[in-house]
């Protein structure tokens, strides 16, 4: 099994450690919903359109915990495939549990939020349904519109377009391991 994790994303894991504390207002009260939009690329070389809901709590300063869903619907595979690479018009849920760490940006309202989750997929094509555990690494960068409102987008957007990475040893006939990534989302998030 090979799973590789972008260096950007380990320079924001490090970052975590060595950075002040997020703008963000940090009680314990604090509950946050998220939703975006975007695409979605799969390692059976399946891209679709995606929609991501996230539900998260502070539970310390700087540290939440949260529930997201993901669901991706396969829209075309043509150009994300080599000519000879097997391809699985595949489209997939995920539900997560998730544990985030926010990091402000120096001198800016701006912050990142990165994490780490479990949780399980489930893959469907034509009649067929396969689940499997999965987990995930996240980063995003939260932009303040108001005192409780961010737009949220990829952490690097312009070096990075992902913002999760899942990975699941679901296995299908002709294809290991399922990794999917997403690509190009926007959304926002509020404070309740």
């Amino acid at each position: 099994m090979r799973f590789y994790i972008p260096a950007s994303l380990i320079l924001l894991l490090f970052l975590s450690v060595s950075t002040r504390p997020s703008y963000a207002q940090t009680d314990s009260t604090s509950q946050y919903l998220m939703a975006s939009v975007g695409m979605n690329l799969n390692s059976y070389h399946s891209l679709g359109a995606r929609l991501y809901f996230d539900y998260s709590k502070d539970f310390a300063k700087n540290w939440l915990w949260g529930v997201s869903f993901e669901l991706s619907r396969h829209m075309n595979s043509s150009f994300t495939a080599p000519e000879y690479a097997p391809t699985l018009h595949v489209g997939h849920n995920i539900l997560s549990g998730n544990i985030f760490r926010k990091l402000n940006l120096p001198n800016s309202r701006v912050y990142w939020r990165i994490g780490a989750g479990l949780g399980l997929v489930h893959a469907y094509w034509d009649e067929s349904d396969r689940f499997g555990p999965a987990v995930n690494i996240s980063a995003g960068m939260h932009i303040p519109v108001s005192r409780n409102v961010w737009i949220t987008t990829s952490a690097l957007p312009y070096l990075l377009a992902t913002n999760r990475l899942t990975y699941s040893p679901l296995r299908i006939d002709g294809f290991k391991d399922f990794i999917s990534g997403s690509i190009l989302n926007l959304g926002f998030q509020a404070r309740l």
